[in-house]
């Protein structure tokens, strides 16, 4: 067997995970048994994602395995709720944002109207006030000129009218005297 002829190669951790990932479990009881180096998760967690129990079961029975698994999983857990929180947060923090931005605006919007709707008012009717005196003036002013180009074209006639009247009257008075 090439692990009995090659004695003085360390047993690391990096050789025995790669022993439970692939399953080999009497490779992995004679690397355990000879290790270089203190017990690590790796071997464990790998052994596990890739189904091989009973060498899961085998590093279990250690002390110095189960203890550094049970770090190792614990960090893991640790950082998997850090990291689910974060995405959860990221996930709903958009969704309120999206759902108290129509009321935040509506509530500025009432709160804009109910401050500024008495100045507004003054001014527009302020506005209205100035625009009737415009118009009233102008219309004023269309009715003098209209007034004046009337009694011009008439005026003369008028006074025409008014001499043949005036005529018609006295001489009227005149045969009546005779």
């Amino acid at each position: 067997m090439y692990l009995l002829s090659k004695v003085d190669q360390p047993a690391t951790n990096a050789a025995i995970s790669a022993a439970a990932e692939n399953g080999h479990l009497l490779v992995v009881k004679y690397l355990h048994e000879n290790r270089s180096e203190p017990c690590g998760a790796d071997a464990i967690i790998r052994a596990k994602e890739n189904g091989h129990c009973r060498i899961v079961q085998l590093l279990l029975e250690h002390e110095g395995c189960r203890l550094a698994f049970k770090k190792e999983t614990s960090i893991r857990m640790v950082v998997y709720r850090l990291l689910c929180m974060v995405l959860l947060v990221f996930r709903f923090i958009p969704q309120t944002l999206i759902e108290f931005f129509p009321r935040i605006r509506a509530e500025e919007e009432a709160n804009i109207r109910m401050k500024e709707e008495p100045r507004l008012r003054a001014e527009v009717e302020a506005y209205i006030r100035e625009e009737q005196k415009t118009q009233a003036a102008i219309q004023a002013k269309k009715e003098k000129d209209m007034r004046a180009r009337i009694r011009a074209e008439i005026q003369e006639n008028v006074e025409d009218k008014m001499r043949t009247e005036i005529r018609a009257g006295l001489l009227g008075d005149d045969l009546k005297q005779t």
